[in-house]
């Protein structure tokens, strides 16, 4: 008796199938999803194992993830850290406005419960949006210069005493 040539008489052969494998949500990088059946067929008569599909996720553009939760940085310039601002931040689902306070912290933590990563158990997790001032990695001359004027404005540089120190009294008093 001859070996069958496609699969040299060992009743299996290698076949490529596509299939269609739901992930659920809420799974993270290298989690794995078990499909029943759908693996390599078990010896002449056996049956088939079952098919571990590893999730590898693939880096977001704007959120990176923590748990459940997804989280979004950001800058905002120093007209908006002064004046306020309403911030429009991305999410799974739509933008999201949030508001930040004028001159409060020049940065800072806002949460948005519920806008995460959907849970296995149900629910989702938050959103967390991490803003910072944004500072300039080179200035012009005429920067600069309208920098050194607003300075030398009421308001815009620390408070001194006559020896040009920053005293205790006057930091409590500029931050009140």
């Amino acid at each position: 008796m001859k070996a069958c040539s496609s699969c040299e008489g060992l009743g299996q052969s290698l076949n490529d199938v596509m299939i269609t494998v739901g992930i659920p949500p809420g799974s993270s990088d290298q989690d794995r999803v078990i499909v029943k059946s759908q693996g390599h067929e078990g010896h002449p008569g056996g049956e088939a194992g079952d098919l571990q599909v590893i999730i590898k996720q693939k880096e977001h553009p704007y959120f990176t993830r923590q748990g459940d939760d997804l989280i979004y940085h950001c800058t905002i310039s120093l007209t908006q850290w002064l004046e306020g601002c309403e911030l429009r931040v991305p999410s799974l689902k739509n933008p999201i406005a949030l508001k930040i306070e004028s001159g409060k912290k020049s940065s800072g933590t806002l949460k948005v419960r519920g806008r995460g990563m959907p849970k296995n158990g149900g629910g989702c997790g938050d959103l967390v949006v991490k803003y910072a001032l944004s500072r300039p990695q080179k200035i012009s001359k005429k920067q600069r210069s309208i920098l050194k004027r607003l300075e030398a404005t009421n308001g815009f540089s620390p408070r001194l005493d006559a020896r040009g120190w920053c005293t205790r009294e006057l930091e409590e008093e500029a931050c009140d």
